[in-house]
Formats: structure tokens, C-alpha cells, sequence
């Protein structure tokens, strides 16, 4: 067990961050408004910005403030928010995943491809970064406290951390130690009491669903929880979790201890 959540936590994800048409200066070589950078799926997309606008900035023809506002990324011409994990987003938008017991050789050697895009105007669905690193840590926090809210019927663990707790929470995320991150989220989960478990779907249709889910009735699955919602999983609609297809009669708990990503939420896309 301790080994599958390690290499959640280590698992990562090929990208290929390319200038947009419209910020690109003309005539720019391909080496010089295309970046390849390997992505944390427990991670965010933001954090990566300062470093790929620090390679790819001097190619634009735009002014720009600094490297967090007015900047995001777009798939297939689709804008991507950077508020979820980038493996969730990655699931969603674009995997090829594996089954539980499958090699993950292809999800490895697969491209992410994102356009680096850039105005005065964000496009509809896109959360504007306005306080950078800040903003990301607040919006961070503020999952967790929904989370905990859901967990335990009140946000009290979390808002009563520590100081040094908190920022060793949060530091953890970014030196990406591992350790540190766990003796804190323990905190915050109360073991066989939790009322219910923060669960997200996003679904084929692009549905995005947050349903109830308590955890104190008999032994939940997979299923039980999508049929709740109406969900039939089938072949050609399967649930992915961190990558991964996951069988329909496993245990949500498990699930959850499993594969909960650092923003407190068990992520389920269904494709």
C-alpha cells in the first residue's frame, strides 16, 4: 500500500508547452517556442509557469507583468484551468490509461501537448491568477477546508493547524517530500470517523459532479457510487483514477486513502 501511494505521489507526466500563433514572434524557430518539461501529477499547472515563461518569454510579442497573470494554457484550442491536479486534467482531457495491472509504459511515453497562450482577456472557465504563488496556496487551502468539511462535518481541523504545520503542508507540495505531507494530512482525517468522502467526477460528457457520499454504511464500491448518480460503467465508459482503470467493486474508502490527490478530493474521470 505504502508503495502504490509513493508512486502516486512520484508519478509524472510528459508535457510540450508550445507558444500560441497569436503571442509567437514571427519567424521564431520551433526549438525557440516549443518546451518539453516534465510535469508532477500531483501538482499544479500554475506552479510550472515562472519557469516555462522564463524560457519561452523572450519570443512573445506581447508586454507581460510578471509570470503567473494573464497567462494559460489551452488543448486542442479547449482553455485547461489550473485550479486541478495535473493528472486529473490530463485523464480528463487526454489519457491512454492502463488497467490496475497493466504496464504504464504508454501513459510514460505520452505527449501532453499544451499551447502557452496569453491577453488582457481570459477565456470563459479560466480562473485569473492575479497574486500568483499566493493565489495558488490560497485556493489550495481553500480545497482542503471543503474537504475536511466533508470528512468531518467541520473545516475546524484545518483551520486550527499550526502555523509551521501549514507551511510545512504546504512546502511539502513544492520541495515534493513526501514525509512531511503525510504526518500532516493525518492530521486532518479522523480514522474510522469520517462522515463522508470528498469525491469529484468528471464525467464523458464534461459534467463535473461533487455528490454526497457517506462512509459510515456498509461497505461501499465503485459501482454503488456511480450508479447513485447514474453512471453505468461499461467498456467504452470506464472510471480512471490517477491514471489508472480502476474495477467497479472496489472500495470507495480504499479508494480514497489510495488515491486522494493533495487538494483533499478523490478524482474519478469517467471515459
Amino acid at each position: 500500500m505504502e508503495e502504490l501511494r509513493e508512486r502516486v505521489w512520484h508519478g509524472s507526466l510528459n508535457v510540450e508547452i508550445m507558444l500560441s500563433d497569436s503571442i509567437v514572434v514571427p519567424n521564431t524557430p520551433l526549438s525557440e517556442k516549443c518546451y518539453h518539461i516534465v510535469v508532477l501529477r500531483e501538482s499544479f499547472l500554475a506552479l510550472y509557469l515562472p519557469a516555462i515563461v522564463r524560457k519561452l518569454g523572450n519570443n512573445v510579442i506581447v508586454t507581460y507583468e510578471n509570470p503567473y497573470k494573464q497567462w494559460w494554457f489551452e488543448y486542442d484550442g479547449v482553455p485547461v484551468p489550473w485550479e486541478y491536479p495535473c493528472g486529473v486534467l490530463f485523464d480528463f482531457l487526454c489519457n491512454s490509461s492502463t488497467t490496475s495491472t497493466g504496464k504504464e509504459d504508454d501513459q510514460r511515453l505520452q505527449m501532453w501537448k499544451l499551447k502557452l497562450c496569453h491577453g488582457n482577456k481570459y477565456p470563459p472557465g479560466i480562473l485569473p491568477l492575479v497574486d500568483g504563488l499566493r493565489q495558488v496556496k490560497d485556493h489550495w487551502k481553500h480545497q482542503w477546508k471543503q474537504a475536511c468539511f466533508i470528512l468531518n462535518g467541520s473545516a475546524k481541523r484545518i483551520m486550527s493547524l499550526s502555523i509551521p504545520d501549514f507551511e510545512a503542508f504546504w512546502q511539502s507540495l513544492i520541495s515534493r517530500h513526501q514525509p512531511d505531507y503525510i504526518k500532516v494530512r493525518e492530521k486532518l482525517l479522523t480514522p474510522n470517523k469520517t462522515k463522508h468522502i470528498p469525491i469529484r467526477v468528471w464525467t464523458a460528457d464534461a459534467s463535473f459532479l461533487q455528490p454526497s457520499i457517506p462512509a459510515n454504511s456498509d461497505t461501499m464500491t465503485l459501482f454503488d457510487v456511480m450508479t447513485s448518480m447514474d453512471i453505468k460503467l461499461q467498456e467504452n465508459n470506464r472510471a480512471i483514477i490517477q491514471g489508472i482503470v480502476i474495477c467497479s467493486d472496489e472500495d470507495i474508502i480504499n479508494l480514497y486513502d489510495l488515491f486522494a490527490s493533495i487538494d483533499g478530493f478523490l478524482y474519478v474521470v469517467i471515459k
